[in-house]
């Protein structure tokens, strides 16, 4: 019997000495490997050390429209619980991005080890798309190029993240008018705007969010702009093989025979070129768009005629630049085409502020 249990205590001896090693050490590697995928190697999960990095960490959640985040924060010197509140309230008050897109933003904080672990929720007012739909915008020009685009397809809205602009609501409303007169082939009335600048005051940098309602759906305007287009192109091209002075006579010409004034008729150019009857916009609307189809740079001017508002023509003809107005000629029953050196129109013209645009090309 002694023989037995000493032959079975050297057996489970051995049998510890062979497999105990190897079995400790997968246990380690397991647990080493768990720890790793669960705070290291997470890419989930993001890292902070400073204050401006925790803003920018809550403006990533943003911008990707995450609800629920994870960002931990090693090695931070400051008050993680003040700085957190502080940059929650930074990023949905003060960055463009958070006060267009965040209804706003709850975190829970926890010690774990050597770091502290945050836990943010996002509550959105914008949809992710609205967030991804945002044009960056530098500068007036580029302004400009993205309300053009807007109008040309009569799209409804714009979100703009615009910089180096110091630009208010009633600063687009301008450049809304610059761009609809540069656009007379789309001139079927100036759309009502709304302008939402985020944040409203405070920045250079700003979230601009244009809503746009127009006269019509977009589809029966994009079927007038077809209309237009056609009647355009046959008055033009009647005016081939001629150029300078010659070709804006033969124009004039034209859309005098095409259109007369009335003082309530419409004000746009498909009244003008489809109805043949317009007030003085739609009559400039119109002649610009003739000379601007047939190569001869030329813009609307707006001010007052004898104390109303009225519209005419300013227009390039090599280095000479001059100004006429189709609609009182119309009601003269002129049989000539008159025009003056720009900004000589008489004393019963009177050119509204910021009213002598570059002839547009």
């Amino acid at each position: 019997m002694k023989r037995r249990k000493l032959l079975l205590g050297l057996s489970f001896a051995l049998l510890l000495q062979g497999c105990s090693p190897a079995l400790l050490e997968r246990e380690y590697m397991t647990e080493r490997v768990h720890v790793e995928s669960s705070y290291l190697t997470d890419s989930s999960v993001l890292r902070a050390d400073s204050y401006t990095a925790l803003v920018e960490d809550l403006l990533q959640l943003v911008s990707q429209g995450t609800e629920h985040g994870i960002i931990r924060l090693f090695n931070y010197a400051g008050d993680v619980r003040a700085d957190l509140a502080r940059a929650c309230l930074e990023v949905k008050r003060d960055r463009p991005l958070g006060a267009y897109a965040v209804d706003y933003m709850t975190h829970e904080v926890s010690r774990i080890v050597s770091y502290d672990e945050v836990h943010v929720y996002i509550t959105y007012r914008r949809s992710h798309e609205q967030v991804k739909s945002i044009v960056a915008a530098t500068g007036r020009n580029a302004v400009r190029q993205v309300l053009q685009d807007t109008l040309s397809r009569f799209e409804p809205s714009a979100v703009l993240l615009v910089s180096d602009l110091e630009a208010e609501a009633s600063d687009i409303q301008s450049f809304l008018q610059e761009v609809y007169d540069a656009l007379p082939g789309n001139a079927f009335g100036l759309p009502e705007c709304r302008v939402s600048l985020y944040p409203s005051e405070g920045t250079s940098e700003r979230i601009v969010e244009i809503e746009l309602t127009y006269r019509e759906k977009q589809e029966s305007l994009l079927q007038k702009q077809t209309q237009v287009e056609q009647a355009a192109s046959g008055l033009v091209s009647r005016g081939r093989a001629v150029f300078g002075k010659e070709l804006l006579t033969r124009l004039y010409q034209e859309l005098c025979r095409q259109t007369v004034y009335k003082a309530d008729g419409g004000d746009t150019v498909y009244d003008a070129l489809i109805k043949g009857e317009a007030n003085s916009e739609g009559i400039a609307m119109a002649m610009a768009l003739l000379c601007q189809r047939a190569g001869l740079p030329c813009s609307v001017v707006r001010g007052t005629r004898n104390g109303s508002p009225w519209v005419w023509n300013r227009v390039t003809l090599g280095e000479e630049v001059v100004e006429l107005d189709v609609s009182a000629d119309s009601m003269a029953h002129a049989e000539e085409l008159r025009y003056v050196p720009a900004g000589e129109m008489g004393s019963a013209y009177a050119y509204a502020p910021a009213a002598l645009p570059d002839a547009a090309s």
